[in-house]
């Protein structure tokens, strides 16, 4: 079940990165065209990449990343868009300098956000919140890890992997602490996996 979801993903993601250029510009986050109404470029953004190279980097992580997700990622689509949003109104708020940005990493780091808060009560949990929260620290202090930009064509927006996961964070609080079957959901998810 949980191919087919992540198939939806990266279908969109594909579709896209098949149309011309000037339709991925008009898909793209762009601070001053938000600022003249352009409010879709908030949901988009974040499905639009700057080539194959990158585009396939993204599928990849997130085909690797879905194989740390213990349950079965129903709710990928409806978090794919919140944290979407959630990442250029960051951008949008808080990084006025980031005049444009495309990519899915954003999102990728919002999933192991939201996994870590999921499994922080295993070993697998705690050890990928803390390498996580260091990858983070790291890129707001000293900029993207060595060699990022050049896998992915162009420059690394390290702001958008801090709202990601910082969305991630907190759907991860809200849904486990405010929704006891979710939580219990998770645990039962994460013990079955473990013995099976």
């Amino acid at each position: 079940m949980k191919q087919y979801y992540l198939l939806f993903i990266i279908g969109i993601t594909i579709v896209i990165q098949l149309t011309d250029i000037e339709t991925k510009q008009w898909l793209q986050y762009s601070y001053e065209g938000i600022q003249h109404s352009e409010y879709w470029r908030l949901l988009t953004a974040n499905f639009v990449h700057l080539g194959w190279t990158h585009l396939i980097l993204n599928i990849v992580a997130l085909l690797l990343i879905s194989e740390l997700a213990t349950t079965a990622l129903t709710w990928l689509y409806t978090f794919s868009l919140i944290c979407s949003v959630g990442i250029t109104l960051g951008l949008l708020l808080f990084s006025p300098e980031v005049t444009w940005y495309v990519g899915f990493s954003g999102i990728l780091h919002g999933l192991l956000a939201l996994i870590a808060w999921q499994q922080i009560h295993t070993y697998q949990g705690k050890v990928l919140l803390i390498l996580l929260i260091v990858k983070l620290v790291w890129e707001q202090y000293y900029g993207a890890l060595p060699a990022t930009a050049d896998f992915t064509g162009g420059n690394v927006i390290v702001d958008a992997h801090l709202y990601g996961a910082i969305v991630g964070w907190l759907w991860g609080l809200v849904f486990s602490s405010g929704n006891k079957h979710f939580s219990r959901y998770s645990k039962n998810n994460i013990q079955k996996s473990s013995t099976s």
